[in-house]
């Protein structure tokens, strides 16, 4: 065997392994490539699945049940405070003519005593036309524990909590933002895996340098996906 002929036989086997080993780069390249644009698939069906919309909508519900619950309370506390002047008005004047009927000269006291007379049914009537409960010790309207309580017994038939949806459509939407950023990394790594596939055996390093990190912008986004997924 000739020399020349020993240095054909070595460079036709080395053609053969360059050839074996650009096809089983270029498979590998391929694998992945199928991988991360099936992956970038799942992302993709997993942000349209999460629809900030609905929450949204029960939220604005929330809102608007808990307007009309404020109206129709605020109206009935006016309603009661108005009742409650009358009540007290008359109270108070009852007390006065009281007061009055123990300095008063003798021929004024018949009147004094029909007044003070008329001002006690005034109020023992007025008292009938506002809850009892919420009157102080002191003589004053509780306000306050009135719209509580009023809120509190709507509260159990209505849903009055928007921001908690409000939240949650919040919380989507980032979710949403979040998956869109990883497909767009997604995107690049597929551009250089293709970039790798189609670069020439002879630049070795060169698209090993690309497939790596198209590889890393690959498995990078996919982890984050998975857990965030799973937690």
């Amino acid at each position: 065997m000739t020399i020349e002929h020993q240095e054909s036989v070595t460079t036709s086997e080395h053609v053969v392994e360059t050839d074996e080993e650009n096809d089983n780069f270029q498979l590998i390249i391929a694998i992945f490539i199928a991988i991360v644009t099936l992956t970038g698939a799942v992302m993709a069906w997993r942000a349209a699945n999460i629809e900030p919309g609905p929450k949204e909508q029960a939220g604005l519900r929330a809102v608007l049940n808990l307007e009309t619950t404020r109206l129709i309370n605020n109206s009935a506390l006016y309603k009661n405070l108005r009742a409650y002047g009358a009540y007290f008005l008359n109270d108070e004047l009852q007390y006065q003519l009281t007061e009055a009927l123990a300095f008063a000269l003798p021929e004024e006291e018949p009147l004094l005593r029909q007044k003070r007379a008329q001002s006690t049914d005034l109020a023992a009537v007025g008292r009938r036309f506002f809850p009892q409960r919420y009157l102080r010790s002191d003589g004053s309207y509780d306000s306050q524990r009135q719209l509580s309580e009023a809120y509190a017994q709507a509260n159990q038939s209505l849903d009055l909590d928007s921001q908690f949806y409000f939240d949650q459509a919040n919380a989507d939407d980032s979710r949403v933002y979040s998956i869109m950023l990883l497909i767009f990394l997604l995107t690049v790594s597929l551009f250089c895996l293709t970039i790798a596939e189609g670069l020439h055996p002879e630049r070795k390093m060169l698209r090993l340098t690309i497939a790596l990190i198209g590889s890393l912008l690959f498995l990078g986004p996919t982890i984050n996906f998975i857990l965030t997924e799973l937690l």
